[in-house]
């Protein structure tokens, strides 16, 4: 264990214990579909939390929990321009945030920097027992709902249909004819690509061209997700930086990473059936609150619900 995850663990725990944070109980069931084994995550809990209504919802001071961050809940600065912080309300133990210091929106796209302290993140929090899986929600439909500029890091077990997608990337790429990167999963009927990472040992020292070849390889996966459906980088280019909301007219994505590979979904739609997800979902893991979401998902299946809030292959 390193000294950030042994960092993240005891922080969790004191915050835990003090009441800082709030960690929900779930069930994990299994579903498999067109040869993918989901995972479920059951947790009743959350249907009985409230919620405001639209009106009073509209009329709301904007709240950033980031700016500051809660002491409670903060791991550490990473590097000049990152904090890394307990997410406050969590279904996984020890989820974390990698939050800008500084307020950027969530619309803008990942640089070499976000990509390389994510990376150095992932490396340092992986354990014997659990690899790390980061996700990004750009855009409205995206399943975000923080305008500030934020990944998010999950602890996932070593173990098989852990990570849905992992399985499935793993099993594509032991394929006689190893493909060239960015590709696409036969497995998978929406628009997406992946791209896989440079193998460096962990021991090593990296530097700055290390960050430029991770942004190189988010951009020819962004391209070749969003070329097909007439998207294309300057798409982004009007984003303003230090705009307070979500525009609804910047393309939105669900982004994975982990050590090995990074995958991008385009979104087109923020919900189906009063399903909703995000970018967990397109790792294989989807959320119901209650016995009937559950059957919705069952009856529609989890891959046809990806399908329609992504774009058709």
């Amino acid at each position: 264990m390193t000294n950030l995850s042994s960092r993240v663990s005891a922080v969790f725990n004191k915050a835990l214990s003090n009441g800082d944070l709030i960690f929900t109980e779930s069930i994990v069931r299994h579903l498999e579909d067109r040869g993918m084994k989901f995972q479920i995550r059951f947790a009743p809990a959350l249907a009985k939390k409230p919620s405001l209504n639209k009106e009073k919802a509209a009329s709301a001071r904007p709240f950033n929990p980031f700016l500051p961050p809660d002491p409670n809940l903060l791991i550490a600065e990473v590097g000049q321009h990152y904090n890394l912080v307990l997410n406050k309300f969590c279904l996984v133990r020890e989820h974390v945030l990698l939050c800008t210091k500084a307020f950027v929106n969530q619309n803008i796209l990942l640089d070499g920097s976000d990509l390389f302290t994510l990376w150095k993140c992932l490396t340092d929090l992986e354990t014997e027992d659990t690899m790390s899986l980061a996700f990004y929600n750009a855009g409205v439909n995206s399943g975000a709902s923080q305008p500030h500029k934020h990944c998010q890091i999950i602890p996932v077990e070593r173990n098989l249909s852990a990570l849905p997608i992992d399985d499935a990337i793993q099993d594509y790429l032991k394929s006689s004819h190893p493909p060239q990167s960015p590709f696409q999963l036969n497995i998978l009927p929406f628009r997406h690509g992946v791209g896989l990472l440079p193998q460096i040992d962990t021991g090593s020292s990296v530097d700055g061209t290390f960050a430029n070849e991770l942004a190189h390889i988010f951009h020819s996966v962004i391209e070749s997700a969003f070329e097909p459906i007439g998207v294309t980088l300057s798409s982004w280019d009007d984003v303003e930086r230090e705009a307070p909301t979500l525009s609804p007219s910047t393309p939105s994505f669900n982004f994975l990473m982990t050590r090995k590979w990074m995958l991008l979904v385009p979104r087109r739609s923020d919900s189906y059936e009063g399903i909703s997800i995000n970018s967990v979902g397109y790792g294989g893991m989807l959320l119901s609150k209650s016995a009937e979401e559950i059957e919705k998902v069952e009856r529609i299946g989890p891959m046809n619900i990806l399908k329609e809030l992504a774009f058709p292959a």
